[in-house]
């Protein structure tokens, strides 16, 4: 696992997932007042670095950005984020093609393509064209070995599913909700980025972005999700339901159906899932305690993490089976 070890807001807004490609590009521009410039290029033309300018220019400006990171390349940034100026610019290339809904009014193309030298390409067109093809097979080699390890993950959730009490699970979000959420007169909205995925420098999860967000952390240790998925999802729904505004991290191997993470950063609170994907390793002088003693769970083996605020050890043992 690589964590990126800054505090500035990183996310993927994309992933290879077991099902395909899975992005994020249409949610986001869907959220309320965002404006989106769409970049248009070939690999090379400048978008990640002309994107990374800009990133940097607002970080001495003190405005606060998202970096959207590719996961096919890390260090390749796919979008910025302009927080307070609800703007964002993206690439707008394959796998996630974006084309303007209403050309100049709320979105704004930007092409790259003058920057080809196509002269000077032409004289290498069978290299080029090589690449690609060995890139292409590269990436469908890559998604089978994801889509079997999604199967296996699948496997050992529905074999944890069976010794679970979710009886259990959903009296602890009652109480964990009722002590953290306060009711506001807010409507709940959320946004929905992707804290890690699968790349080709392994399993990249960005802690950096919980610490710039979050003081405290509720760490839930459940290495292959059967309990994490049920409490993730009874937490959305009290946090939206009591007016808060959420960004939902799905899980980058299922992202239909289970939530890895979810932020309030109106709160300074993260809610966390850790296991062998996306090892939850942050500082404690970083976090507020909490009182654990009343909702450790039974578990199968110690965590291997470091002591954690509220550090809830899952899967759920059923007693009574």
């Amino acid at each position: 696992m690589n964590a990126a070890s800054s505090h500035t807001v990183d996310f993927f807004l994309g992933a290879t997932t077991p099902a395909g490609f899975k992005g994020y590009f249409e949610p986001l521009r869907r959220e309320p007042g965002m404006q989106m410039v769409l970049i248009k290029s070939g690999p090379g033309c400048g978008k990640s670095t002309l994107m990374k300018r800009l990133a940097q220019q607002a970080d001495q400006c003190g405005e606060p950005v998202e970096r959207i990171h590719c996961a096919s390349d890390p260090d390749s940034l796919d979008g910025v984020i302009f927080v307070a100026q609800r703007r964002a610019i993206v690439d707008a290339t394959a796998p996630h093609t974006l084309e303007p809904d209403a050309p100049g009014a709320d979105e704004v193309v930007v092409s790259l393509y003058h920057t080809i030298n196509a002269a000077a390409l032409h004289t290498h067109a069978e290299e080029v064209k090589a690449l690609f093809a060995r890139n292409t097979a590269l990436r469908t080699r890559a998604a089978r070995y994801i889509a079997s390890a999604g199967s296996l993950l699948l496997d050992s959730r529905r074999a944890e599913a069976c010794c679970s009490d979710f009886d259990k699970v959903r009296r602890y979000v009652k109480r964990l909700c009722a002590r953290l959420l306060p009711r506001t007169e807010n409507s709940g909205s959320e946004e929905l980025r992707l804290l890690s995925a699968v790349t080709p420098k392994g399993e990249v999860f960005y802690q950096g972005t919980v610490q710039a967000l979050a003081d405290k952390c509720i760490v839930f240790r459940d290495d292959y999700g059967a309990v994490s998925r049920l409490l993730l999802e009874l937490i959305r729904a009290e946090a939206l339901t009591r007016g808060y505004h959420l960004i939902t991290c799905p899980c980058a191997m299922h992202p239909e159906d289970t939530i890895d993470h979810l932020l309030i950063p109106e709160l300074r609170l993260a809610f966390l899932t850790d296991n062998r994907w996306h090892p939850v390793r942050l500082p404690i002088s970083s976090m507020t305690t909490m009182p654990s003693s009343s909702v450790k769970m039974p578990s199968a083996r110690p965590s291997s993490v470091n002591p954690m605020p509220c550090t809830v050890r899952s899967p759920v043992r059923n007693t009574s089976a």
